[in-house]
């Protein structure tokens, strides 16, 4: 189930790097996903939670998290989450090769 949570940024490998709160969505238990619009391109960053603080907050210490990062020609909101979860890579290739009218 997608759905949004908050979650402490940190990052251990840059001590000028500010701690932080921000709200991500999560596509699964530990894997966060963030979407971003630039030059109508969306582009997507998944991260793997890296820990949880004492009162369960989940932790993702941006300079140590595995990520995985894609850009594609679909505007922010023609992105179906669903859809995206329960398809295989090549299937998100192909579709987004093909383009939002095809």
């Amino acid at each position: 189930m997608i759905k949004k949570k908050d979650v402490l940024l940190i990052n251990t490998t840059d001590s000028d790097f500010e701690p932080g709160i921000e709200q991500l969505i999560f596509v699964s238990q530990d894997l966060t996903l963030e979407v971003m619009e630039s030059n109508g391109h969306a582009e997507w960053t998944f991260r793997k939670v890296t820990g949880h603080t004492e009162d369960g907050r989940p932790i993702i210490d941006l300079g140590t998290s595995l990520n995985f990062y894609m850009a594609v020609q679909l505007g922010l909101y023609e992105i179906d989450l669903s859809w995206v979860m329960n398809a295989s890579l090549m299937d998100v290739v192909t579709a987004n090769l093909k383009g939002p009218n095809n």
